[in-house]
């Protein structure tokens, strides 16, 4: 069985891929490090974590996760309200379900970072990365391990 942290991750990750039925021709994929050039594309990226012993036994983990959004349209303007579009359904969908399946106590988006427009050859795009604390649980000494 994977680590607590992973699971958490993967039924983020889970809830991200619903999107791709209503936003046409979306992919996605886990940290990804190659540039990025099919659009629409979301990544989603695991960042810091900071943990917290509020219990005995009862570890509480704080994980930053980044969710990059790539979009175009027939305009610079265009492109970026593509990109505020999906940011929307994102975090809609992270609101729907902020327990993760039971796998979190708490997701909440806590930000946007970069929210750029470049050309793609002719095609205007924009990106931007949208900032999420998910709040998990585990026993202190076993990360493997919920409470």
């Amino acid at each position: 069985m994977p680590a607590i942290q992973e699971q958490v991750l993967a039924a983020l990750f889970a809830r991200l891929q619903t999107l791709a039925g209503s936003v046409a021709g979306l992919q996605l994929e886990r940290e990804r490090d190659t540039e990025v050039t099919q659009f629409p594309f979301v990544v989603q990226r695991a960042g810091d974590e900071r943990t917290e012993t509020i219990a005995s036994g009862i570890a509480d983990h704080f994980l930053e996760v980044e969710i990059e959004a790539y979009a175009e349209g027939t305009t610079a303007l265009a492109a970026r309200q593509a990109v505020s579009d999906l940011q929307a359904r994102i975090c809609n969908l992270i609101a729907a379900d902020p327990g993760l399946a039971g796998t979190a106590v708490d997701a909440a988006g806590t930000g946007m970072r970069g929210a750029v427009e470049f050309a793609r050859g002719q095609q205007p795009a924009a990106a931007a990365v949208f900032l999420f604390e998910v709040h998990y649980q585990t026993r202190e000494a076993d990360r493997y391990a919920v409470p």
